[in-house]
């Protein structure tokens, strides 16, 4: 069956994902108001949980006391009070948070991080490095020790943690990692002409601690989201075109599969009454990808879109050339032939510059 061929019935398989959508959409409102949502136990077969749970209980509800250091804070400290404060919620556990380098009042404490060179601190001779090179620091000690599930751990390292902890070593940031919530927690610490007032420091802190957690549980619940989207995909994608294009029922997180399957270029899926067409990112990520919409589409008005490709409904093409938007399946179809055409030729480009050399 020819490309043409395949393309018609995946656009009969998209005039079907729509009216699934709607469905989907619908069903989902409905269940999430009447049974709220449910989600993964991120915390299971933590030992370290485990014994600050029974710490907890065997002081009778007496508060787990969180020991870390006084003074200027980082993303190190600040996440790993997040951290520990939504894992012992989880488990309704109450805490406390004590700020000291004193070691007779860290002595004290159920669990001691970032300072007082203990097992969750990383400034003493024991260093532990990530395969990437990267040093661990509290959090990461920390996290290994919280969660055991090796897909939630990749997503949380490389969303957030590895940067982190690659700063806060003195380490230089891998070119795909983000600064952005190191800089931000930097700037709630006073001016350095006002940091005589140790309650004040401490009440940013915890400010800071409280918008920190709200990141870190985004990133929890994403981490399962697409854990989810992977089986997803697995179960419900229709490839066709030699497994070029994957069309998908609805929208979901797709960078795992595409990371593993090199010959795939298009994304399609149905949003709303509309039908993306995605072009898949070389590396996983950004806007180099594989195959790119015409230079000539992208950016412009509709009016001049229509004229242009000789598509009717095309609604949007991004000035990036990554993805654009249609009305029907129809066109979307005829994008994707565009695009397999483009990348034919590049290949062919490709093949006789290899040739001549």
């Amino acid at each position: 069956m020819c490309v043409i061929d395949t393309l018609r019935d995946a656009t009969e398989y998209l005039n079907f994902t729509i009216i699934f959508y709607r469905l989907f959409v619908t069903l989902s409102i409905y269940y999430l108001s009447e049974k709220g949502c449910e989600f993964m136990d991120y915390y299971c077969n933590s030992e370290l949980l485990d014994t600050l749970v029974a710490k907890y209980q065997e002081k009778s509800g007496v508060p787990i006391l969180l020991g870390t250091h006084n003074g200027e804070f980082h993303s190190d400290d600040v996440l790993s009070t997040a951290m520990l404060q939504h894992a012992l919620e989880s488990r309704r556990v109450m805490s406390r948070v004590v700020r000291t380098r004193n070691p007779n009042i860290l002595a004290e404490c159920d669990i001691v991080y970032d300072v007082g060179c203990g097992i969750y601190d990383h400034h003493g001779d024991c260093k532990v490095y990530y395969p990437n090179g990267i040093m661990m620091a509290s959090c990461g000690k920390l996290l290994k020790d919280l969660i055991a599930d090796a897909e939630v751990l990749d997503y949380l390292r490389s969303r957030l943690f590895y940067a982190v902890e690659a700063i806060d070593n003195g380490q230089s940031l891998p070119v795909y990692m983000s600064s952005s919530m190191i800089s931000f927690v930097k700037q709630f610490n006073p001016p350095w002409d006002h940091r005589e007032d140790k309650q004040q420091i401490d009440k940013l802190f915890f400010e800071v601690v409280g918008m920190v957690r709200k990141i870190y549980e985004r990133l929890l619940l994403n981490a399962a989201a697409n854990i989810e989207a992977k089986h997803y995909v697995e179960k419900n994608a229709m490839i066709k075109a030699d497994g070029r294009i994957m069309i998908l029922p609805k929208y979901c997180y797709v960078k795992d599969y595409i990371r593993t399957h090199n010959e795939l270029l298009v994304v399609v899926y149905p949003n709303e009454d509309q039908v993306f067409v995605k072009c898949v990112s070389s590396v996983g990520r950004g806007f180099d990808t594989r195959v790119t919409f015409p230079e000539e589409w992208r950016g412009k008005s509709r009016d001049v879109l229509v004229k242009i490709s000789g598509i009717n409904d095309i609604v949007f093409c991004h000035p990036a050339g990554h993805m654009a938007i249609f009305n029907s399946p129809e066109s979307a179809r005829k994008a994707c032939e565009v695009l397999l055409k483009r990348k034919e030729e590049f290949d062919m480009q490709c093949m006789q510059i290899h040739q001549e050399e």
